[in-house]
């Protein structure tokens, strides 16, 4: 599945250079952030997010994380930061035919576990600790972390222990791959 999803990454430049049409709000897919619709044009969906209070800083450290994870070998959805419309942030190819991965360890396949820890290994090097069970999608099966949008954001601060979680006082669920250990 990685080498699928990398395969079609497109680069930094190609994609800052798409000229890329609104197609709606996409505000129904959750989470506490504005997020738009794009097309290019080969009517390809991307998912934009602006960047309100980072400056584009936000944008960039979840392009970054999406290459962290390409460059380890875990399947990663291409993120680039863009200027859309006047507005900075990030942008992202969604995959068709993806599905949501289950809020239940137990429903999960034993790669898909693997998947999910070995996901966790890079959220905990790059500080992001959003890594709920919403914030993957399965693409042919596989675990796939989106929206590292907190890439970075405890770096310095957070701790390598199973027991933190910074953004249980928003009434964010555990990262997944907590789930996981608390169920094993």
């Amino acid at each position: 599945v990685a080498a699928k999803l990398h395969a079609e990454w497109k680069g930094r430049e190609a994609v800052r250079s798409i000229a890329f049409q609104y197609d709606g709000n996409a505000g129904h897919l959750g989470g506490v952030h504005e997020k738009h619709f794009y097309r290019d044009p080969d009517g390809q969906r991307w998912l934009f997010k602006p960047d309100k209070k980072g400056g584009g800083a936000v944008a960039a450290a979840e392009e970054a994380a999406a290459e962290i994870a390409r460059r380890v070998g875990l399947p990663s959805v291409e993120v680039r930061q863009v200027n859309l419309d006047g507005r900075v942030g990030s942008v992202q190819r969604m995959l068709a035919g993806a599905s949501p991965l289950p809020g239940d360890p137990a429903e999960w396949t034993p790669e898909q576990r693997q998947g999910v820890m070995m996901h966790h290994v890079v959220d905990w090097l790059i500080g992001d600790h959003d890594g709920n069970a919403g914030n993957f999608i399965l693409a042919d099966g596989a675990p796939v972390r989106i929206d590292r949008g907190q890439a970075f954001k405890f770096l310095g601060k957070d701790k390598l222990d199973l027991h933190y979680e910074p953004n249980k006082h928003h009434g964010a669920p555990p990262h997944a791959a907590l789930l996981l250990y608390r169920a094993a």
